[in-house]
């Protein structure tokens, strides 16, 4: 994942709700969320945070913000999506964490409560990414896209997923890891930024 790995025990539980009920976000009711004691102690003490140091260890906004977005990814660790006063509001007002002592270690428990009085509940006991809940090759291309663009062209990326498909049957890894080298265009507007900053 794309912060502590705390992050995704609340978030596991609270997308497999949505995804599994096709949540709306305008639901009106409370995201209820357990975790262990120490889990509960690093992130579940901030439902008003302040800023971005903040924000990555708040389990409320996270769990706020995967209601809303159905992803986390370090986009929506920027200013411009936690200080949103939807989001602020969802992770002061809708999002509730305590700490239970039932639980161990990472696991958590997610419970949405619906404006109509109805509740929907998902239990999570390893975080997606660890050996026990492992991400599935999709996922990890996905992640791999994700992150990518942000040093390598599209077409970069795209002949990377190819070859790594691949990659039983390559004679050498050097084409890869020339690959994976930060593109031309990347270079020259990291050069372009550091000779401005001079």
């Amino acid at each position: 994942m794309d912060g502590p790995q705390v992050f995704l025990d609340e978030g596991n539980a609270a997308l497999a709700v949505r995804l599994a009920n096709h949540l709306d976000e305008s639901f009106v009711g409370k995201l209820r969320i357990a975790l262990s004691q120490p889990t509960f102690d690093l992130h579940g003490k901030l439902p008003n945070y302040k800023g971005k140091f903040d924000a990555l260890i708040s389990g409320h906004y996270t769990a706020a913000v995967i209601l809303h977005d159905q992803a986390l990814t370090l986009a929506q660790f920027e200013p411009k999506r936690y200080e949103d006063p939807k989001l602020r509001r969802a992770a002061a007002e809708q999002v509730e964490i305590t700490a239970d002592p039932k639980l161990s270690g990472v696991q958590a428990i997610a419970e949405v409560e619906m404006s109509d009085g109805s509740k929907l509940s998902a239990h999570c006991d390893h975080p997606r990414g660890s050996p026990e809940n492992p991400l599935s090759r999709t996922q990890i291309e996905m992640k791999f896209r994700t992150y990518g663009k942000i040093r390598l062209t599209d077409g970069q990326i795209k002949s990377v997923v190819a070859m790594v498909s691949e990659l039983e049957n390559l004679s050498s890894a050097r084409e890869l890891i020339d690959m994976l080298r930060v593109a031309p265009r990347a270079q020259a507007e990291r050069a372009s930024r550091a000779a401005s900053m001079h």
